[in-house]
């Protein structure tokens, strides 16, 4: 890595770090003042995260599998990432349009 480089990732880490204090400045500021400080540090409310898909019923021998993806995806696992494989026409996509629907509903 070049010298140049790591100047720029340092001056990047440096700016956000100020942006942080001034937030943090902010807060402090506002709750001794004894405002509700969320109005003066959210940028933006961010849009939804998932967006609904059209989707057919799930078959019902893909309930099982749906359930067992759904299980691993719970907080309590803490799974980030699942992968799904099988024959074309099995039904891959299917059960994912349904995860993502459902995480829509949820969110």
């Amino acid at each position: 890595m070049s010298w140049r480089f790591l100047l720029q990732q340092l001056h990047h880490k440096l700016q956000v770090w100020e942006k942080v204090a001034k937030k943090l400045q902010v807060v402090a500021t506002s709750k001794t003042k004894g405002r509700d400080f969320k109005d003066d540090i959210v940028e933006r409310i961010p849009e939804d995260p998932v967006d609904k898909l059209p989707s057919v019923p799930i078959i019902i021998g893909q309930k099982t599998i749906f359930d067992q993806v759904w299980g691993c995806l719970k907080e309590e696992h803490k799974v980030g990432i699942i992968g799904l494989y099988g024959n074309g026409g099995v039904g891959k996509t299917t059960i994912l349009t349904q995860i993502n629907n459902k995480l829509s509903d949820e969110l």
